[in-house]
């Protein structure tokens, strides 16, 4: 079974998330962006994951570290958001 399958959701939780540019990992000389998500209560902290993404010109990068979020959210089923 899947750690993903196994976890329960809190009922209450916080949302942490950071955004780092660090080398990539197939060349130390490239920098990407990479965004780190966890969520969690007072009792347990779950990292849900560290998720790349590129730089773009045709949108903010508030609103692309959102839609990760969002997304990685809902892959662990910590979401109910209808967007």
């Amino acid at each position: 079974m899947l750690v993903r399958e196994q976890w329960v959701v809190p009922k209450l939780a916080t949302l942490h998330w950071d955004s780092k540019q660090m080398p990539s990992l197939s060349n130390n000389n490239v920098r990407e962006e990479r965004l780190a998500v966890l969520v969690g209560n007072a009792n347990e902290m779950k990292f849900l994951g560290v998720l790349l993404y590129p730089p773009r010109l045709d949108r903010k990068s508030g609103d692309i570290i959102a839609d990760l979020t969002v997304d990685i959210l809902r892959s662990w089923n910590c979401s109910d958001l209808e967007l």
